[in-house]
């Protein structure tokens, strides 16, 4: 790669301050523009800033000033913040994120293998989160890195199977070429409306769940299967390894049934984990209508499961302060969260371009351990050095 900015890659390779340039501005006589508002915002995973006090303050100092180009005393109050993200439509933020999120799948993130020699996927992940006094369910695009492509508003709690049921059935025209091969969910999504409407729309399906198997009939019939088939060790579809990632050992077993009206592949996963006792064994069910997945993608396709609290939900909270952040209204906060998403996957996609080429990795991190912090420290050292 182009040894170039993380500034620059945001400015010129995914033209995100335009994009934001382009939002419609309800306010009459704006004295501050738009795009420096809302680069304000979309810059606090960069900037480690947890509340718009935090914001507040660093809008005051050189960097951010310089990194957005304003000549003012100060970018944006947190009161200005607040107003301008009350005043957005958050379809049009929505738009924003989806054309960044595009944009980023240019440089082939988006698309991995499930494991070393197999076949690339595009995969999406879907769950719901509570963050503070908001509720939302975000759909996650995952391959190198994740990134949330669709964020939807929850009445509550109690709401997110619905608001993720009508939200699966706008995925193909929203997301577009971006729709994913496969979309996983966990128990809570285990269920046929789902899984139709997933297929509905051109992707298969996969749930892990923990459900014992006598609360789910396609899961007891599973289960009845594989029983008969140890007697018969020929009819027997099963295999073994040790994953020296994770440190466990594991075994899998399936079998073939019809769910939804479909025919899916039922497995049961056990794992033993040499360093924690407490998880001996540790176990779940996959059920899927992506029959060409081989037994070890199947397997390691119920951890990448994890990835959308791992890699989003905690990444955002960690960066932003999400999980402890509380907006007046849901509209604000959604727009809020669409923006840092929109960063941190950025962020995240120019990370994996630098990890292309070793050299050029090891000459970025200059001897400092690699943890998120240090990486996004060092990220904003070396834009602020190149820009």
């Amino acid at each position: 790669m182009e040894k170039k900015s993380l500034l620059t890659f945001l400015r010129q390779d995914i033209e995100l301050f335009d994009n934001l340039a382009r939002l419609p501005d309800a306010r009459t006589k704006p004295a501050i523009p738009l795009a420096a508002v809302l680069g304000a915002v979309a810059l606090m995973p960069l900037f480690v800033l947890k509340s718009f006090l935090a914001l507040d303050r660093e809008a005051r100092g050189p960097l951010l000033k310089r990194v957005l180009g304003s000549r003012r005393r100060i970018v944006a109050s947190d009161s200005t913040i607040l107003r301008v993200l009350g005043s957005l439509e958050p379809e049009k933020v929505q738009d924003v994120l989806l054309t960044t999120v595009a944009t980023l799948d240019r440089q082939g993130v988006f698309r991995a293998p499930l494991i070393d020699g197999g076949r690339p996927y595009r995969i999406g992940i879907v769950d719901g989160s509570t963050m503070k006094n908001h509720d939302v369910v975000v759909f996650d695009l995952h391959g190198v890195v994740d990134a949330p492509a669709l964020i939807l508003e929850s009445k509550g709690h109690g709401f997110e199977y619905a608001t993720a049921l009508s939200g699966i059935g706008t995925l193909k025209a929203k997301l577009g070429a971006l729709m994913p091969d496969i979309i996983m969910g966990d128990g809570l999504y285990f269920n046929e409306p789902i899984a139709r409407e997933i297929r509905s729309q051109g992707a298969h399906f996969l749930f892990k769940v923990t459900t014992a198997p006598e609360w789910r009939q396609v899961l007891s019939d599973a289960l009845f299967d594989m029983k008969a088939h140890r007697l018969y060790p020929r009819y027997r579809q099963a295999a073994s390894g040790y994953d020296s990632r994770r440190l466990c050992s594991w075994e899998i077993e399936t079998a073939a049934a019809t769910y939804a009206g479909v025919p899916v592949s039922v497995a049961f996963v056990t794992e033993h984990y040499q360093k924690d006792p407490r998880r001996q064994p540790s176990s779940f069910w996959l059920i899927t209508s992506a029959l060409d997945l081989s037994l070890a993608e199947l397997r390691e396709a119920g951890h990448v499961r994890w990835h959308i609290e791992n890699d989003v939900f905690k990444r955002l909270s960690h960066l932003t302060g999400t999980k402890h952040f509380k907006c007046k209204g849901n509209g604000e906060f959604r727009c809020f969260l669409m923006l840092v998403s929109a960063m941190t996957a950025a962020i995240d996609a120019y990370i994996s371009i630098l990890r292309r080429s070793p050299a050029e990795w090891k000459e970025f991190l200059d001897g400092i351990k690699p943890t998120l912090v240090n990486i996004i420290f060092r990220l904003r050292l070396v834009a602020a050095a190149l820009d």
